[in-house]
């Protein structure tokens, strides 16, 4: 609040976009990040299912997230929503539910990545205690190889409940619905608002952001 204050304390007029929690977000602070520039917003939700969210420690619930989701619609600002899966003990069922999330939230944007363990979280010692992750680690691996080589036993085998087979196929149709998801008419028209601005000042920016949707789709 008082960052968004300043700026406009200062008639400074510029764009930003900022991370943060769903826990964090309230319609006074929302509503005054907007008139000081913000345009965009991300967070991380991760899961659709409340078992996980508790095993990650993450602290928040899936009704915070779904009031949170209400807030950024009703303030007018676009979102950007992150989640993971390949989670130690996750199954299809959770998946299902992070998908069925997904659509009943609507963020502007979608994205969802395959879980990489890091020492220090609570999911790291979860594979560890699944058989699933080496807690052990070299310098030399930190810097020459991407976490899931050097953290994972074994790199066929991401959750301890299905087989590598299964949980390829579960990836690719996961990420295809997120990019189905963010191909809709109604999140291409949100992104380009939140964007309008910034074309305003910088028309080139439009024809780059439009090359980059026809390559895109």
């Amino acid at each position: 609040m008082e960052f968004c204050n300043m700026l406009m304390n200062e008639g400074i007029k510029i764009n930003w976009d900022c991370n943060t929690r769903v826990d964090l977000v309230d319609p006074e602070l929302l509503r005054t990040m907007k008139k000081a520039g913000c345009n965009s917003i991300k967070v991380g939700i991760e899961s659709g299912s409340e078992r996980i969210l508790k095993l990650m420690d993450k602290g928040i619930t899936l009704e915070r997230i779904q009031e949170a989701a209400r807030l950024f619609r009703e303030a007018g600002i676009h979102w950007t929503a992150y989640f993971m899966m390949g989670i130690p003990t996750e199954t299809k069922e959770d998946v299902k539910k992070t998908l069925e999330l997904l659509y009943k939230i609507k963020p502007s944007f979608a994205s969802i990545g395959v879980y990489e363990p890091f020492p220090g979280t609570r999911l790291f010692d979860v594979g560890v205690e699944h058989g699933l992750v080496n807690k052990e680690m070299t310098y030399e691996d930190f810097f020459t190889r991407i976490p899931s080589d050097y953290y994972l036993k074994d790199v066929n085998r991401r959750v301890d409940t299905m087989d590598f087979g299964d949980f390829v196929t579960l990836e690719k149709e996961v990420k295809d619905a997120f990019h189905n998801y963010n191909k809709g008419v109604m999140r291409i028209f949100e992104r380009a608002k939140a964007r309008s601005s910034i074309y305003l000042h910088n028309p080139r920016i439009f024809f780059n952001d439009i090359e980059k949707f026809l390559g895109w789709i």
